[in-house]
């Protein structure tokens, strides 16, 4: 009986990671929306916008994005001429380690602010959705206390 139970909680596991590891990430997805030099320029302005880069890291960031998406492309069209299982897998691993090397190169208070980059970047939309959820709650209490009157 334990030997069942161990080897369907491996098999669960290898499943599971399985799954994970066949999911290409947003990151990778986004550098492939765009061209090596656009992907570069908006990782480098909005770092600029969110931390404060100094000039040197600011053209270090560009470096590093331009190489990373140019490698992730690289894997893409690869990909397409000669499929492979660990196509997906080797591209989520491109991105982290570029993301990485431009964490690893920022100061303390720079990687505060890359970690709340997205709500930085974002804080008008998630202001509008604050209020447009507000809006439809109180709508919605309006309506209901008026079915409760008739």
């Amino acid at each position: 009986m334990k030997k069942l139970i161990l080897g369907l909680s491996f098999l669960f596991i290898a499943v599971l990671s399985f799954a994970q590891s066949n999911e290409v990430s947003l990151a990778a997805e986004e550098i492939l929306k765009f061209t090596a030099e656009e992907y570069a320029d908006k990782v480098q302005s909005e770092l600029n916008e969110v931390c404060n880069l100094k000039a040197e890291q600011s053209q270090k960031v560009y470096d590093i994005a331009l190489k990373t998406a140019k490698k992730a492309q690289r894997l893409a069209e690869h990909n397409t001429t000669n499929p492979a299982n660990d196509y997906v897998a080797k591209l989520n691993k491109t991105v982290q380690r570029g993301e990485a090397y431009i964490v690893n190169m920022l100061d303390k208070s720079q990687v505060a602010s890359y970690n709340k980059k997205d709500r930085i970047l974002n804080k008008e939309q998630i202001i509008k959705d604050r209020q447009a959820r507000a809006k439809a709650v109180n709508e919605s209490k309006a309506a209901e206390s008026r079915r409760s009157r008739q």
